[in-house]
């Protein structure tokens, strides 16, 4: 038995440390998979499903967090404490579909269909509404510019004012039980924009207003506004027909309200170039710091190749710029962010399904998704085996350094025959070396400009082709020490070659389509 392992250590050896390279590719796309998208964020933790492509509504209920979506025409109420411990969840049947808005908080279920608001408990009509905003804690709708409250428990309205028919658009803000109104034009040279404060006497007074000048080809597509005891902030984005967009931001207080605005840049914290796509961004303060969240396409690092990817990013204002931290790196399109609290960000990702998903900085949630889920294992287990159908076909580009020693042992057969015949050891590594110096040499041929672009950083360091070269060399070596004495020189310097150019294929060649 001993013997004929012993005859056959030529292949065990080799397919020993193929078996190697390929569970390290796997252990390596499985980590990337499963890594952090920042020190200070968790990984994603799937809290649900949803049919909408609309952010699941959410509120605080004492110290409990309650998610609300909706799914297979039924409204699933998920219930949380801080660490986001499932506490109990139930469902509820609805009679509106998922395209209709809804507000759902302490029992209270109200819709928006075709123009009417409705009791979504009982399905009674209540009012007539152009526009339905619902929040946290609050329900607005407008009808004919003008702006109404309404209370989720009572059903009754209240009408807060009128707002300027030079505006089409509104955004509600509730800060410390005042209610304020965001309201634009989104065509023109000359964007009219103005603050509005609702008054306990029933009347919205502007606080400020200001006409906006943008290249008469640009539209205002999202603003968003936060608030402080001393003042807001406001993030806004235009964007023109060719899908180009421009980003402004700004600060200011209460006693001086002003809509000046500055143009803003937002780089990629991982590569310092501009993100792309941004967009649904969601301001807050936190301790009388700016902060937004949105989604954008940058840098993200997956497990055989490195791409873009729509996820989800906060930036702050600071007194020395913007800094910029990636929250989410899942697979798929991120989108809808929505602060939950001050620690932790709900998204929806755009697969197969609209997943709901988390992020946190609470240490707990960081550790409870420090792990390996089923998915990270089957999408691990896919990219190996892409990586090694593409390390196949980089076959063709090792094809210079094989014809490197077949000239040498041409120039042998004519001058040494006799020595090869003999199958000397001066022949055998003289082949070797040769092979060595001409991969060296032609080192370019294989390991082209790709492999920088799309291999991972442990694989591309300052002269990573000679490393690789010499080590596989090594190991090759290493294996040939297990052939048979009867195999002649050529027979040899053929199984070095091989080994050494499988060893890295399967390394490198992956990254080189």
């Amino acid at each position: 038995m001993l013997k004929k392992i012993r005859r056959n250590l030529v292949w065990i050896v080799p397919i020993i440390i193929i078996t190697t390279i390929v569970l390290g590719l796997f252990w390596s796309n499985l980590t990337l998979i499963a890594k952090q998208p920042s020190d200070e964020w968790s990984r994603h933790i799937k809290i649900g499903e949803t049919q909408t492509n609309r952010t699941p509504f959410s509120y605080q209920n004492g110290s409990e967090v309650r998610v609300a979506f909706f799914n297979e025409g039924k409204i699933f109420t998920k219930t949380y404490n801080q660490s986001f411990e499932l506490l109990h969840g139930s469902s509820k049947s609805v009679p509106f579909t998922k395209w209709d808005p809804f507000y759902y908080n302490k029992g209270e279920l109200i819709y928006h269909e075709d123009g009417e608001i409705i009791n979504g408990e009982t399905d009674e009509f209540i009012t007539m509404a152009d526009k339905f905003y619902p929040l946290e804690d609050h329900l607005f709708y407008s009808k004919d510019h003008e702006i109404y409250q309404l209370n989720p428990k009572s059903k009754s309205s209240t009408l807060l004012g009128r707002i300027s028919d030079e505006y089409e658009t509104i955004v509600p803000i509730v800060h410390n039980n005042k209610k304020y109104f965001m309201a634009y034009k989104s065509l023109g040279f000359k964007v009219p924009m103005a603050l509005y404060e609702a008054l306990p006497s029933g009347e919205l007074t502007v606080k400020t207003k200001d006409m906006l000048k943008v290249p008469i080809s640009e539209y205002f597509k999202d603003i968003s506004v936060a608030t402080k005891d001393e003042g807001f902030g406001i993030v806004a984005k235009t964007e023109n027909d060719r899908n180009e967009h421009r980003l402004y931001i700004l600060e200011s207080s209460w006693d001086r309200p002003s809509l000046e605005f500055n143009l803003l840049n937002l780089k990629d914290p991982n590569t310092g170039r501009n993100l792309k796509e941004a967009g649904d961004f969601r301001p807050y303060y936190r301790y009388g710091q700016l902060h937004v969240i949105f989604h954008a396409t940058g840098f993200t690092e997956r497990a055989t190749e490195t791409m873009s990817a729509n996820n989800i990013y906060q930036f702050s204002k600071t007194d020395s710029g913007i800094d910029v931290q990636q929250i989410s790196n899942t697979r798929y399109f991120s989108t809808n962010p929505l602060l939950l609290n001050k620690e932790t960000i709900m998204w929806l990702d755009y697969g197969i399904k609209k997943k709901i998903f988390i992020s946190s900085k609470n240490p707990k949630l960081i550790e409870k998704a420090d792990r390996f889920t089923q998915t990270d294992l089957t999408i691990a287990l896919g990219q190996t085996v892409m990586h090694l159908v593409k390390s196949f076909t980089s076959i063709y580009l090792a094809y210079p350094w094989i014809v490197v020693p077949l000239l040498f042992f041409s120039i042998l057969f004519l001058f040494f025959k006799r020595s090869m015949d003999q199958n000397l050891p001066w022949v055998l590594y003289s082949g070797i070396v040769v092979y060595i110096i001409g991969a060296l040499l032609l080192e370019e041929h294989f390991f082209v400009r790709t492999i920088q672009a799309r291999a991972p950083d442990f694989v591309t360091f300052t002269g990573f082709p000679y490393v690789f070269i010499l080590l596989f060399g090594l190991l090759a070596l290493f294996c040939l020490m297990f052939v048979r004495r009867t195999w002649s020189v050529g027979y040899k310097v053929m199984y070095f070659v091989g080994l050494h150019i499988i060893f890295l294929m399967l390394t490198i060649g992956g990254y080189i389509l």
